[in-house]
C-alpha cells in the first residue's frame, strides 16, 4: 500500500533542497560576479597609475611623454568602457547590496573622471584629435536610456570616441564639482570635446555631423 502521507514529505523536502541549492548557488555566483568587477576596477586603478609613474619618469629624465601617451590612454578608456557594461549589467539584476552598489559606482565615477582628465590634458599637450564625450544621465529616465543606446552605436561607429558616463543624480562631491563647472541641471545632457554642451536628446546623424 503506498504511503502518500511519506511521498509527500520528501517530496517536500526535495523541494526545499533544491531551491536552497538553488539559491546558494545565486549567492555564490553574484559573489563571483562583484568579486570580478572589484578585481577590473582596482586593475584599471593600477595601470593608471602606472601610466602616471612612466609619464613623471619621462618629465624627470627627459623623453617625449605624447609618443607613450595615446597607446595608453586609449587601453584605459576602453578597460573603462567594459567596466561600465559589467556594472549596468550586474545593477540590472540588482545584486548588489546598497553599500557594494555606491561603493562601486562611486570607485568607477572616480576612475573616469580621472581618465578624462589625462584625456583633456593630453589634447592641450600632445595635439591629439580623438573626441570625447561626458554623459549625465538620469537612470529611470526613458530619454536618458534612448541617449545611451544611441552612445553605444556612435561609439561602434567611431575609433577616435570616448564617451564618460555619469549617473547625474548620483552623490559624489568630485561628480558634483564637475556638474557645477559645465553647469549640468538636467538629463540627458553631452559635454563634447570639454566645450559644446547639448541638453536634451542628441539624435545619432545630429552627433555624427558635430564630429565630423
Amino acid at each position: 500500500m503506498v504511503n502518500y502521507k511519506k511521498l509527500l514529505v520528501i517530496s517536500l523536502i526535495l523541494t526545499i533542497l533544491v531551491f536552497s541549492g538553488g539559491f546558494l548557488l545565486g549567492l555564490s555566483l553574484d559573489s563571483t560576479r562583484i568579486s570580478d568587477l572589484v578585481e577590473n576596477l582596482n586593475q584599471n586603478e593600477l595601470s593608471r597609475e602606472s601610466y602616471l609613474v612612466e609619464s613623471e619618469f619621462i618629465k624627470n629624465v627627459g623623453g617625449n611623454i605624447c609618443d607613450l601617451s595615446k597607446p595608453r590612454v586609449f587601453t584605459l578608456s576602453n578597460e573603462l568602457g567594459t567596466l561600465g557594461q559589467l556594472l549596468t549589467r550586474y545593477e540590472s539584476k540588482g545584486i548588489f547590496r546598497d553599500t557594494e552598489y555606491n561603493y562601486l559606482k562611486r570607485k568607477y565615477f572616480l576612475l573616469e573622471i580621472r581618465t578624462y582628465s589625462l584625456f583633456v590634458n593630453l589634447k592641450k599637450e600632445c595635439g591629439y584629435d580623438f573626441n570625447t564625450i561626458l554623459y549625465f544621465y538620469d537612470q529611470n529616465e526613458q530619454s536618458s536610456i534612448n541617449q545611451g543606446y544611441i552612445l553605444d552605436s556612435l561609439v561602434g561607429a567611431q575609433d577616435d570616441l570616448h564617451v564618460f558616463s555619469f549617473d547625474r543624480n548620483f552623490d559624489e562631491p568630485s561628480l558634483n564639482t564637475l556638474k557645477i563647472y559645465y553647469n549640468v541641471t538636467s538629463s540627458p545632457t553631452l559635454i563634447i570635446n570639454d566645450k559644446l554642451k547639448k541638453e536634451g536628446l542628441s539624435s545619432l546623424d545630429e552627433l555624427k555631423a558635430i564630429l565630423k
